[in-house]
């Protein structure tokens, strides 16, 4: 592979369109700092792929564009393009090889390969093998160098090793195993939900299965019980029929009947009517008795009441004085022990004891209406207490309903919330299931689309397959076709242009002309007459000058014009109608043609092959040729025969070589659309590929989909059987809790009623305590005025009051209890009058109520003798017989009514029991389930449906789905099973690389060590130097470690170096690598500044060598260096910012100067 030619159009300083043809060999850069030379290097870099911005000396993309000058304007583009000559490299790939690179300031950039646009990728594929693409020490400059020196030897060693494409691969491959364990991730997670699926479905199969069964049992139940039941309809129908012709017959009758019934209660009513009359007279005078012995018995009764109230009064009455008698009776016993207390003071005593008398006197009515009122809130409390007790149970229960109401609200409410949020998830669950059909939707319209996509995909791969392959033969016919025409052009170009002839050519140099033959142009039809006009001079060379003849060595004859311009004069051209045409008419001759071609052409004349003789004879002067060849010369000479093809053999040369140029046109124009149609095969099979991928992959993403369709479809019948039965929960709680608010409003009720009650009561009790607190208030006054004369009879007897006073309590109770029983006395016989006063009147209202029952008696005897009971009785007994027959006909017409509506519904469900007869009993049901009665056919029914509801949704499709969910699965285990051994394969391969990578590097390091060692040696002859890695175990990861002493120094460090040493040394080390590892080309920026002249002429004598076989570009300042320069561009910069390149062959100016001197 070798660089032909650079082209550069707006990149960096050079805007204008720039070539510079790269031959083999060593070209040298020179020019003044800053003109450009570097950016021939950071252009050839850049067009074959560099990235870097920095090693292109940029800081952004745009640096990379012309940005114009005092007198140019920027650029919107940069252009660069190389030509390479495959030399066998790449075998896909024509003799030249076109790289293009473009960088537009909008940012857009392209890549080229014989001007297809292509990958940068593409590009550093083709580079790699020759080491250009790696970008390691294909370029050199300083910094680079400094670097090497220092031990940064592993990336150049590396790129020596071959390490870094293993390093790609092993980066690829690590890639693919990630996308390989990623893919078993998914397929893992895949196939885990496929057996959840295929679990699911398989019970889903057995419950439709069961549910087949099941129905199948309950669809031959139900015919069976279909068919029993129309026959029992039938029966009952027609015994209804009979029933109920019997029943309107009877209906008859009765009508009848009750017509004579009808008229002889007409007969009764009429004699009632006047009986009644009579009746209600009697009436009206007794029930003026009967009112006022009521009168008579409410007073009566109410004496009674009033006399027991007495008697009950007067008992109470009695136990009071029983009671104050024994009281009494104690405190006489106790009287007694402290009369002998009181006999001193009963004197002192006496008046108190009579005031004390008259104040208990005035007192006792008091007491007693005290008494009263006490007993009236005691009766008032009681009753109170009930109502309150009554009013507290009441309000308990209240209590009681309302928290059963407030537990059952509360349920309901929760309930309610339960069912809002099952009803929120069951539209989220349907907005999913609606979000994931639309997207279950485009997954099967893109499966569609895929599956009618690939056939189109494959049927145009099968065409373009077919085009190709017709084009290829097409092609090998045309190369067969161009390689007959190339032979047959050789070897007429060997016969024109014979060994003697080139070796003539060889021999005169620039001397050399051309031939003969090639100064011509004429007229197709004058070839055979120009091949006997020049005859003997056809196939000589014409030259300025005669070679040396003695080394002159020639295998035949070859002949030599030379040009030595003789003088001759054109011979007068007589007139002659057998002339045809004057020869030199109508042949051209070309700029610089010998003049003996012109002398040669003006003397001959072209005329029929008859009139030759005579016109020789007659024209001695002139030659004669005929149209045929024949040829009569003016000096005697006769040609005859065939031409030797001379001018036919050249013109059929050109045309064969015209020929052979259209057949490699041709050829060029196949192979290019070839190469597209291959391209496009490509493409179409990278994207069938991906196509069937994504088509797999849509396959499975809608498997997965539908999955989750049945999944969140049982998910909502789940949630609509949630919902149904809290709705019912619901539903109950809120009927209980209507109940109990019903019962809380009678509750309610009641207590508003007690605590009316209760209200009323309390405001009776409050009237009552209140007149109590009155009374006692003022007998606490009367009281207190007694204690006041008490106190103040105290206060002269203190010393004897304790005992006095004792009594006194003792004489005052049992005075009070005096009074009390005085009083309980006169209340007795108070009560006991009245009680006599009672029994008097009411001796006189029974006497009067005696009479008036005689008055009773006789409006009753009076009344009796109007007997309308036997009218009654008659009339009742019409009546009730009028009634039993009515009865009768509505029970019989009811009766009718409920016959005739069965036997509607009878039809009816004998209408609708029709089409379901026409489907026949199953013939092979066995002879228990024929025997089975209706109530076990039911019972049997019952239990299937129960069974069948149990099941719950059943999938009727799930067997079909098992097995292809099945089938699917298997598949996907299949595939798990593929890529886990793609896995495997991966990382032996991965292995493999490390294996092969690290072999090569060992085996690269130890080659360079020994190329150092050489090319050292050759630097710094006598020297020493060697390369070791500090850690060999670890040889990628491993320091290496230079050691370098040159000839009579001992040097223990790099650094006692001096610079230009440490800039040889690197220098050696580069050329090391070259030696491991020759690239196809190299380039060197200024690696020799720093030597002097002795190792700048070792430096420029080791680049003479490698440059026999490595294309070397160095950008120098070192006139040595440029001494070994084959070709030198120099780089100027006549305005700023705008370089201009000016080159030299050193060859040619050799030349120049040999030539010079030899003339």
């Amino acid at each position: 592979m070798r660089l032909k030619e650079l082209r550069l159009y707006g990149f960096k300083s050079f805007p204008y369109k720039t070539v510079l043809e790269l031959s083999p060999g060593m070209t040298s850069l020179v020019g003044p700092n800053g003109c450009g030379k570097s950016n021939v290097l950071d252009g050839i870099r850049w067009v074959l792929g560099e990235q870097a911005l920095s090693r292109l000396r940029c800081v952004k993309s745009e640096d990379l564009i012309f940005a114009g000058s005092g007198r140019l304007s920027e650029l919107g583009y940069a252009d660069v393009s190389l030509v390479v000559e495959n030399e066998g490299e790449f075998p896909d790939l024509p003799a030249e090889v076109e790289l293009r690179r473009r960088y537009y300031r909008t940012g857009e950039s392209s890549f080229e390969i014989n001007r297809e646009e292509c990958r940068l990728k593409d590009i550093e594929a083709i580079l790699r093998g020759g080491a250009a693409g790696g970008r390691l020490y294909s370029v050199f400059d300083a910094t680079k160098l400094t670097a090497i020196v220092g031990g940064d030897l592993h990336n150049l060693l590396e790129s020596a090793a071959g390490v870094l494409g293993f390093r790609e691969k092993r980066k690829e491959s690590e890639r693919k195993l990630d996308l390989v364990r990623r893919d078993l991730v998914r397929l893992e997670d895949i196939i885990g939900e496929r057996k959840r699926i295929v679990r699911a479905l398989a019970r889903q199969r057995r419950r439709a299965q069961l549910y087949k069964e099941l129905r199948e049992k309950l669809v031959t139940l139900e015919a069976r019980k279909i068919h029993a039941r129309l026959e029992a309809v039938l029966q009952e129908m027609e015994k209804k029929d009979k029933t109920i012709s019997a029943l309107e017959e009877e209906e008859r009758k009765l009508l009848l009947s009750m017509e004579g019934i009808r008229r002889g209660l007409k007969e009764k009513d009429s004699e009632l009517m006047r009986l009644m009359a009579a009746e209600r007279e009697a009436r009206r005078a007794l029930d003026e008795v009967n009112k006022k012995l009521s009168e008579i018995a409410a007073k009566l009764s109410s004496s009674r009441t009033r006399s027991q109230a007495l008697g009950e009064s007067i008992a109470r009455i009695e136990e009071e004085k029983l009671e104050a008698e024994r009281r009494i009776e104690e405190i006489a016993s106790e009287a007694e022990q402290t009369k002998r207390a009181q006999e001193e003071a009963a004197e002192r005593r006496q008046e108190a004891d009579r005031a004390l008398q008259e104040a208990r006197g005035k007192l006792h009515a008091d007491e007693e209406r005290l008494a009263a009122y006490r007993s009236k809130v005691r009766k008032t409390r009681g009753e109170l207490k009930e109502l309150s007790a009554e009013l507290a149970r009441h309000i308990e229960e209240r209590t009681r309903e309302y928290s059963r109401g407030e537990n059952a609200a509360s349920l309901a409410s929760v309930a309610r919330g339960e069912l809002s949020r099952l009803s929120e998830r069951a539209s989220s669950f349907r907005s999913e299931l609606t979000k994931i059909k639309g997207n279950l939707e485009k997954a099967a319209s893109a499966l569609t689309e895929q599956e009618e996509g690939i056939p189109q995909v494959e049927n145009r791969l099968a065409r373009l397959n077919e085009e190709i392959q017709a084009s290829e033969r097409k092609r090998q016919e045309q190369i067969e076709h161009q390689s007959k025409l190339a032979g047959q052009a050789a070897s007429l170009r060997e016969r024109v242009e014979n060994q003697p002839r080139r070796a003539l050519r060889k021999q005169l140099g620039p001397r050399f002309r051309g031939l003969m033959e090639g100064f011509l142009s004429y007229p197709a039809e004058l070839e055979a007459a120009l091949e006997a006009v020049l005859y003997d001079v056809l196939g000589f060379a014409a030259a300025t000058g005669m070679p040396d003849l003695e080394d002159l060595s020639l295998e035949g004859q070859a002949g030599l014009v030379l040009d030595r311009r003789p003088t001759f004069s054109s011979p007068q051209r007589p007139s002659d109608a057998r002339f045809k045409l004057w020869i030199a008419d109508k042949v051209s001759l070309k700029k610089g043609a010998p003049r003996l071609l012109a002398a040669r052409l003006e003397s001959w004349v072209l005329a029929d092959l008859a009139d030759l003789d005579s016109l020789a004879g007659q024209y001695p002067q002139l030659s004669f040729v005929s149209p045929d060849g024949t040829a009569l010369r003016s000096d005697g000479v006769v040609l005859l025969g065939r031409p030797r093809g001379v001018l036919a053999d050249r013109r059929r040369l050109k045309e064969l070589e015209g020929q052979e140029k259209q057949e490699k046109t041709s050829i060029a124009s196949l192979e290019e659309n070839l190469d597209r149609s291959r391209k496009e095969r490509d493409d179409l099979a990278t994207k069938l590929d991906e196509a069937r991928s994504s088509y797999l992959e849509e396959r499975s993403r809608k498997q997965a989909l539908e999955t989750e369709v049945a999944r969140i479809n049982e998910q909502v019948a789940e949630l609509e059987r949630e919902r149904d039965r809290l709705r019912a929960q619901a539903h109950k709680c809120e009927q209980e809790a209507e109940g109990a608010r019903g019962t809380l409003a009678e509750l309610e009720e009641k207590i508003s009623m007690l605590e009316s009650q209760r209200s009323e009561k309390e405001e009776a009790l409050s009237e009552l305590e209140k007149t109590l607190s009155e009374e006692e208030e003022a007998l606490r006054d009367k009281l207190a005025g007694l204690n006041d004369q008490l106190l103040t009879l105290g206060k002269e007897e203190e010393a004897e009051h304790l005992a006095r006073e004792r009594n006194e309590r003792l004489e005052a109770e049992k005075g009070r209890l005096d009074q009390l029983l005085a009083s309980r006395q006169k209340d007795a016989e108070s009560t006991r009058q009245e009680t006599s006063d009672l029994g008097e009147a009411v001796e006189e209202l029974q006497k009067e109520h005696a009479s008036l029952n005689e008055r009773r008696e006789r409006q009753a005897e009076r009344l009796a003798k109007i007997d309308t009971s036997k009218v009654i009785q008659a009339k009742r007994e019409k009546e009730e017989e009028l009634t039993e027959r009515e009865a009768g006909l509505e029970s019989l017409r009811e009766d009718l009514i409920q016959l005739r509506t069965e036997l509607l519904l009878l039809k009816r469900e004998r209408q609708e029991l029709g089409p379901l007869v026409s489907t026949p009993l199953p013939a092979d049901q066995d002879a228990d389930a024929q025997a089975m009665t209706p109530e076990e056919v039911d019972a049997e029914l019952a239990e299937i449906k129960r069974r069948i509801e149990d099941l719950g949704p059943v999938n009727e499709y799930a067997a079909i789905q098992y097995e292809e969910e099945k089938a699917e699965l298997d598949r996907l285990k299949a595939q798990h099973t593929d890529i886990s051994q793609a896995a495997e394969s991966l990382t032996t391969i991965i292995r493999e690389i490390d294996e092969e990578a690290r072999s090569r590097f060992e085996t690269t390091f130890r080659a360079l060590r020994e190329e150092f060692r050489r090319t050292f040696n050759f630097f710094f002859p006598g020297g020493e130097a060697d390369l070791r890695l500090e850690n060999p175990d670890e040889p990628f990861n491993s320091p290496i470690q230079i050691t370098a002493r040159p000839e009579g120094k001992q040097l223990k460090r790099l650094s006692q170096l001096s610079d230009g040493e440490r800039a040889l040394l690197g220098i050696a080390l580069l050329f090391a690598f070259y030696g491991v590892r020759p690239a196809p080309f190299i380039f060197i920026d200024e690696l020799d500044a720093p030597l002097d002249d002795a190792n700048v002429l070792k430096f420029a004598s080791y680049l003479s060598h490698i440059k026999e076989h490595i294309q070397v570009f160095i950008i120098t300042h070192n006139k040595r260096t440029m001494e070994k320069a084959d070709t030198i561009y120099g780089i100027t910069m006549e305005e700023p910012g705008v370089s201009k390149i000016i080159s030299v062959r050193l060859k040619d100016v050799k030349r120049h100067h040999v030539a010079v001197e030899e003339a």
